[in-house]
């Protein structure tokens, strides 16, 4: 089954053309309706539906879920988290709720267009049918094995699928987005321990600080087009301390020949798991990271387009790291007035109304109100962004979206951006244009260490 699967994995791109271009004027518009609304309501968690039919010795088997003991019907609810509109996803849908992932695997094509990402869906698990394929656990359909003697899962019919599940509410992409994916070396370790695949089989992760071995300014993600199942779909991923995964891209995929990124960044995909039993040959293609798209594929951080997060700040910085890069938060805050060493959140006007113009407090969300969630930030007087970001001059600008350019380095004695000229190149404000906003940044010539040169 697995070379079945994996030989038509990436036919997404070609029904895409054959089947929606005639039919279908724009096939991006969202097939949902502000009216929906789901009308059953869910009463079991996906970590308990996998719970209570896991089986742990065994690898590959389909089975019909019954109604709970108590003749009502498992009901769980998930956010849609991936997207088979890149070709690299094939017949599958992934969700999630507060507690798990699951896999759905269904026989059809731009799954996509009416399970959009971010997506709320209510699921009738009762009359369907689950169980593991070579270790991963989904919702399929049953097909009978003659050299295994029993059932074991395949595609589920569309229309079966649609008739257990109703939408529930418009998407909300945010709701999608992907959680810490644990170390390489636990995902190896882990690949016979149920709790553990239970959590993360199917899960949406971005793993940090990642590269690949193999990258050479040449190298593809896939050597062949559309190319069958073999080893050329895989990629060797390696994080910073040696330990390693396999990224498994389609032939079929849109970005199949996207040259492989030298250096480290960050990588998000879907966590898909192939193991053919408890007693089988443990090694890193037991893990295979999907990507959705291109945008997913090594994403350097710090940079304008790709900004660290304020989080991502503070941890590089208590680890004694001072890079230079863009980072972005939230205005919550002013220094008050005499404070010259930041100690505690008492330090911190925490409102649009500041008495002085000369700092910034950028938070991790609108509402943070804690010192240790924060950078601090110095707007030199003079500068674009004194006049454009101080609170004491705009304090519209309270909770809004700031995005800027610096040293992540303390400063004033707590988590800083230090550097920042205050040049419309280095900082971008939500919603309002910096007249020569647009102009690279340049780092300023050096000077000798005279008066006329300093």
């Amino acid at each position: 089954m697995k070379g079945i699967k994996s030989l038509l994995y990436g036919l997404t791109a070609m029904a895409t053309l054959a089947g929606f271009t005639a039919c279908q004027d724009d096939i991006d518009a969202p097939k949902t309706d502000v009216s929906q609304a789901a009308t059953w309501e869910p009463n079991t968690t996906i970590l308990e539906f996998k719970n209570a039919f896991w089986k742990t010795d065994d690898y590959g088997y389909c089975e019909q879920i019954p109604a709970r003991p108590d003749g009502s019907h498992y009901i769980i609810h998930g956010t849609v988290i991936s997207s088979d509109e890149g070709g690299n996803i094939y017949k599958a849908l992934y969700i999630r709720d507060e507690t798990s992932a699951l896999t759905l695997s269904i026989n059809a094509y731009n799954l996509w267009l009416l399970n959009r990402v971010g997506q709320d869906v209510v699921i009738d698990l009762t009359g369907m049918y689950c169980g593991r394929y070579s270790g991963l656990m989904q919702l399929g359909f049953p097909q009978w094995s003659a050299s295994a003697n029993k059932n074991t899962c395949t595609f589920m019919a569309i229309d079966f699928y649609e008739n257990h599940r109703q939408l529930n509410g418009l998407p909300v992409p945010s709701n999608a987005e992907p959680v810490k994916g644990p170390s390489f070396s636990d995902l190896n370790a882990n690949v016979a321990d149920d709790d553990f695949l239970k959590k993360w089989q199917g899960q949406l992760v971005r793993f940090k600080n990642v590269s690949f071995p193999a990258a050479d300014g040449k190298t593809t993600l896939c050597d062949n087009y559309q190319t069958e199942i073999s080893a050329e779909q895989n990629k060797v991923l390696q994080d910073a301390n040696g330990d390693q995964i396999i990224v498994r891209t389609s032939g079929y995929s849109d970005f199949w020949n996207k040259i492989l990124p030298m250096g480290s960044g960050n990588v998000v995909g879907i966590l898909g798991f192939y193991r053919s039993g408890p007693g089988s040959k443990i090694e890193t293609s037991a893990w295979q990271l999907m990507l959705l798209s291109e945008e997913d594929l090594m994403i350097p951080k710090g940079e304008e387009t790709s900004p660290w997060t304020v989080d991502e700040a503070i941890e590089m910085e208590t680890a004694g790291s001072t890079p230079i890069g863009w980072v972005e938060g939230y205005i919550v805050g002013t220094v008050k007035g005499q404070v010259e060493t930041v100690t505690s959140s008492e330090d911190i006007e925490w409102d649009a109304t500041a008495t002085l113009d000369n700092t910034v407090v950028i938070g991790a969300t609108p509402e943070t109100t804690d010192i240790n969630s924060c950078l601090v930030m110095s707007l030199k007087q003079g500068t674009a962004i004194r006049e454009y970001v101080a609170l004491a001059n705009h304090p519209e600008n309270f909770q809004k979206k700031l995005s800027v350019r610096g040293t992540l380095d303390k400063y004033m004695g707590t988590f800083g951006v230090v550097g920042n000229e205050g040049t419309a190149s280095e900082f971008r404000l939500e919603g309002v244009d910096v007249p020569g906003g647009d102009t690279p940044v340049t780092p300023p010539a050096k000077g000798d260490g005279t008066a006329e040169n300093p």
